[in-house]
């Protein structure tokens, strides 16, 4: 008997199950997710690209059929089932956490009161008469059950036109009005609570706005107390440069009666008074040496700072290309 056709099958179907990797792949079966780096064999992608990325691609999923039933199994009605791991690879959110929700009233009271949490009630329950599981509220939900009652118990003392499946049904109202406004003064609580926040937080920004900026003001009244003004002071780390500050510079051409006013601003300062006249001392008076050694030439102080005009001259321009003359 020939054998050599069932082996050769059998080593097809081998070599078929079977993945070789050089680089070994990263599989995630919480994700259900193969991570291949092993570079596509150029000669094959650039002679049939189609097949080439199948193939690709089914090695890849062989590898994570491969995993999958290497994991614990069992056997359900439907079928044998695997179990997958928990998910390896973290992956990004694809919306920001959702903000906790403002508590209500009486979650507030109990926290300070230190009760514990009710737990939370299911929205389905199981109705015994019905034999099924039924909307706790709603749409044929289980608080409706005493308004489509066939029979009532109704107190000796109610009046005789009382209808119970009425009073059933307002009582249920009632119940759903009284939530609904608890509902609202919660909601309208929380934005009271959240606005105070943000009022207190703007404040509290502004007040450190506010010391933020009178250190800035001593540190640059400091600074401007040396010598050079600051100028040669280190700066501290993270300190930038000083804003709204430019230096100034006098324009290269002035008017006559500007650099006049500045000449005589300078003579102020040094204490003379620009006039023709020689200030005259008696040559009898007593101490007349002591007395002129302190003053200041006028006439010559004038003439250098005019260019020899004097103070007549001032207003004049003279000389030919601009430049001013006057006798020496």
């Amino acid at each position: 008997m020939d054998v050599s056709v069932i082996l050769e099958q059998s080593g097809q179907r081998q070599k078929a199950i079977a993945v070789e990797r050089e680089i070994p792949v990263d599989i995630d079966l919480g994700l259900l997710a193969v991570f291949d780096p092993s570079p596509i064999d150029l000669d094959t992608y650039q002679t049939d690209r189609e097949r080439a990325l199948l193939d690709h691609a089914r090695d890849g999923i062989q590898l994570l059929v491969n995993d999958i039933w290497s994991q614990p199994t069992r056997v359900v009605d439907d079928g044998v089932i695997a179990d997958l791991p928990p998910i390896s690879t973290a992956l990004p959110r694809e919306k920001p956490l959702p903000k906790l929700a403002a508590m209500t009233k009486w979650q507030a009271f109990a926290k300070a009161k230190g009760i514990a949490p009710k737990a939370k009630k299911d929205k389905m329950v199981y109705d015994e008469e019905k034999q099924e599981w039924v909307p706790r509220w709603g749409f044929k939900g289980k608080n409706r059950d005493a308004e489509g009652q066939w029979l009532h118990e109704v107190k000796p003392t109610a009046d005789t036109d009382f209808d119970p499946r009425a009073a059933a049904r307002s009582e249920r109202k009632a119940r759903s009005l009284k939530n609904e406004s608890q509902r609202l003064a919660n909601l309208q609580r929380a934005a009271a609570n959240a606005a105070k926040q943000t009022q207190q937080s703007a404040s509290k920004q502004t007040e450190r706005e506010k010391r933020k900026g009178e250190l800035e003001r001593t540190l640059k009244s400091t600074k401007r107390s040396t010598a050079s003004l600051g100028r040669f002071d280190d700066k501290l780390q993270g300190e930038g440069r000083e804003k709204n500050i430019k230096r100034k510079f006098e324009a290269n051409e002035v008017s006559s009666s500007a650099e006049r006013n500045k000449s005589l601003s300078i003579l102020s300062s040094i204490g003379a008074t620009p006039s023709n006249k020689r200030a005259k001392v008696s040559d009898d008076a007593p101490n007349a040496r002591q007395q002129t050694k302190g003053l200041v030439n006028e006439r010559k102080a004038i003439k250098g700072l005019t260019g020899g005009r004097g103070v007549v001259g001032m207003d004049k321009r003279g000389g030919k290309g601009g430049k001013r003359g006057g006798k020496r």
